[in-house]
């Protein structure tokens, strides 16, 4: 008898310990970015590329992985973040 009493007991706690998730956080949401992508013109140059989008050259630069200021036409670029 004492090991069906055991049992119960056993029981009994595991449906006391219920586990309660806290609530997942809502994740905010974002805007989506316009990036802009530029198709370099034969008569363009990265300083006039960056004046045309009101920004500068090192940003296009940075945003496109480049060591130089040379173009070439029909090179894509990123112009805005």
């Amino acid at each position: 008898m004492e090991a069906i009493a055991r049992v119960e007991k056993v029981e009994e706690v595991i449906e006391e310990k219920e586990v309660v998730e806290p609530p997942a956080p809502v994740e905010e949401i974002k805007k989506p970015v316009a990036m802009q992508i530029y198709e370099v013109k034969a008569t363009d140059t990265m300083y006039s590329i960056a004046r045309q989008y009101n920004v500068t050259v090192n940003d296009i630069k940075s945003w496109n992985g480049l060591s130089t200021d040379a173009v070439t036409v029909g090179q894509l670029l990123v112009v805005s973040k």
